[in-house]
């Protein structure tokens, strides 16, 4: 399973926190103020939730705002500090998502996918946020079905920067004996692509 499940699904765990302690929305409570994000149960922003859950698996705060970042927009920060998937087929649970919205106000809004459902050529995303509307929750909707998470979506990130072992330069090395001495020959690391 390597590093990188480990954390998604940590993250993934303190998402479904949030939404069970019944996190509140507080606009004031923004992550790139907070290292830490907000804990499940207290009050904080769309960013600061998603931030929490990507700081509890081990990761920097990805809101901290970036020479490139908005200072005024956590959801920015994320997008600019954090690698956007661009192949629908790589997308996972423990991955943030960003979205737009129209009509006035502020126009940004991010969460944490909880669930990827794949089914007969269709994607279907479980995500988690939290909202000025409810508070933290979950959400359903699938790629292309028109509905208004799905024409909100903005893109997907993933966000785990710390290596797996064969990418650590660490290894593994096999023992082979025969008739004639023992060799310790390395197997060769697989390079992981970014997705």
């Amino acid at each position: 399973m390597g590093l990188d499940s480990a954390q998604l699904a940590t993250a993934v765990n303190q998402m479904q926190a949030h939404i069970d302690q019944g996190s509140t929305y507080e606009w004031e409570h923004s992550a790139y103020l907070d290292p830490n994000g907000t804990e499940p149960g207290t009050g904080g922003n769309c960013s600061s939730t998603a931030s929490n859950c990507v700081v509890t698996a081990g990761e920097n705060n990805p809101s901290e705002a970036p020479a490139s970042g908005d200072q005024g927009s956590g959801v920015l920060n994320i997008e600019a500090n954090t690698n956007a998937i661009t192949n629908n087929d790589y997308i996972e649970a423990g991955n943030l998502i960003t979205f737009r919205v129209g009509g006035g106000g502020y126009q940004y809004h991010t969460g944490l996918v909880l669930g990827v459902e794949r089914q007969d050529g269709t994607t279907t995303i479980t995500f988690g946020h939290n909202s000025s509307t409810a508070g933290a929750a979950s959400e359903t909707f699938t790629i292309g079905d028109g509905s208004t998470w799905d024409n909100r979506t903005h893109g997907f990130y993933w966000w785990d920067n710390t290596p797996n072992l064969v990418n650590a330069g660490i290894q593994p090395s096999t023992t082979i004996v025969g008739s004639g001495p023992t060799y310790i020959q390395p197997i060769p690391a697989t390079t992981l692509t970014p997705r």
